[in-house]
């Protein structure tokens, strides 16, 4: 989350894409949902690290008028896009916006849970990667949870059953080759073992998944 990795139509065609390329995505804001109503009370403070254009917080905010957030992400063009969105549903009140990465971010803060989806693939290098986790855990108050999707590869960089859904929804085989190269070669995601051995350096001292759609797994940690 250095560096503002979503711009221009990339940021504009974000929503429109996402489920064609992470098998479930469309459920993670119920499940998440679901996740923290058995956790944290009718007020609360979410922090969602990479917040993009709202999946996770328009849902939630909708779903619990109690809560407010706190809206991480780097992208100047994807938190535009969440700005306009919290205004034509006069959200905008509950949410406040921060265009920085979660590694920067330093404000006081003691929230009652996070979310961070499909994010810490992108941050580069354990010790990077130590260090947002960390980021996140700081803003917490102490076991609170951070819900979190991510992507997960077994033996594989990318999956055969993962290539194959995604033939299923319509991509080519061009576009299934430029997907997993990009995955290969372009993202930094830790096996199981090493993900599991960062978030606990970043602070987290348990990790339950709770979801998993071919490489992409679900956690709550805390």
């Amino acid at each position: 989350m250095t560096k503002q990795l979503f711009r221009g139509e990339h940021a504009a065609s974000y929503d429109f894409r996402m489920p064609k390329l992470v098998p479930g995505y469309g459920l993670m804001p119920e499940l998440a949902l679901t996740m923290l109503r058995t956790r944290i009370g009718e007020k609360a403070t979410v922090l969602v690290a990479g917040a993009g254009t709202g999946a996770e917080i328009i849902p939630l905010a909708q779903a619990e008028p109690g809560w407010s957030f706190i809206a991480i992400e780097p992208s100047q063009d994807m938190i535009s896009l969440l700005d306009t969105k919290l205004n034509e549903l006069s959200l905008k009140d509950r949410v406040s916006l921060y265009n920085q990465p979660m590694e920067t971010f330093t404000r006081e803060l003691k929230a009652d849970a996070a979310i961070c989806n499909l994010v810490s693939h992108f941050v580069r290098g354990d010790s990077a990667k130590t260090h947002f986790f960390r980021a996140i855990n700081q803003t917490l108050k102490p076991a609170s949870p951070l819900i979190h999707l991510e992507y997960v590869p077994g033996a594989e960089p990318v999956s055969p059953e993962y290539k194959e859904w995604a033939h299923q929804v319509g991509h080519s085989e061009t576009d299934v080759k430029q997907m997993s190269a990009r995955i290969a070669n372009g993202w930094d995601a830790p096996a199981f073992d090493r993900l599991s051995k960062i978030i606990q350096a970043g602070g987290f001292k348990e990790s339950t998944e709770f979801f998993r759609a071919l490489d992409y797994r679900g956690f709550l940690s805390r």
